[in-house]
């Protein structure tokens, strides 16, 4: 049997994590859970939300994403890890997101045969401090401003409501938009 030698076991070593090991993630910042869902579909699932205040670059986004992914499937055992890194964590669910990681470590995806590992997507920067408020503003007071849609349910009076976060904000009604980040794609393999 052949002898092996420490300057063969780091070859081998490195080798491996070049061959698919856990990826190196040197924009990654602090972040904090928000809410965490297990859920069993076909594959065990966990799906959460994070917040990381201090990180404001696409890099920062991603890999902040991705080591939550690794964390969380690490404590959690899970065979598919979905991270949403939220913007603000008043808008939990409201399509501000700054980044999003589907991981699954075997390599099988959602169902097991997919053959992805990653697929993560990051938009390039975050939302002004005004498209926050106006954002949070929306979803606070929308129930407020429901009227009738003429079949029989209702809708959003969006002028009104615009006008709302517009005397509230002291800025022009026309002006009041949703925080939207618009993600492409940060790896896939």
């Amino acid at each position: 049997m052949p002898k092996i030698t420490l300057p063969l076991l780091i070859l081998i070593a490195f080798a491996l994590l070049a061959c698919g090991g856990q990826p190196d993630l040197p924009h990654a910042g602090e972040y904090q859970v928000i809410e965490m869902k297990k859920s069993s579909r076909s594959r065990d699932r966990v799906t959460c939300s994070i917040f990381a205040p201090e990180i404001t670059t696409r890099d920062e986004f991603a890999q902040t994403t991705m080591k939550a992914a690794l964390d969380l499937q690490a404590e959690t055992g899970a065979k598919v890890v979905v991270v949403n890194l939220e913007e603000d964590p008043r808008t939990v669910g409201k399509g501000t997101l700054l980044a999003m990681a589907f991981h699954a470590p075997d390599g099988g995806g959602f169902s097991g045969d997919q053959g992805w590992t990653w697929d993560v997507k990051a938009a390039d920067k975050r939302s002004s401090e005004d498209t926050l408020r106006m954002t949070t503003l929306w979803w606070r007071n929308r129930d407020r401003f429901q009227i009738p849609d003429g079949a029989g349910s209702t809708m959003t009076d969006e002028a009104a409501l615009s006008k709302f976060i517009g005397e509230t904000m002291g800025v022009n009604p026309d002006s009041v938009t949703l925080a939207y980040n618009s993600m492409t794609e940060y790896l896939k393999k």
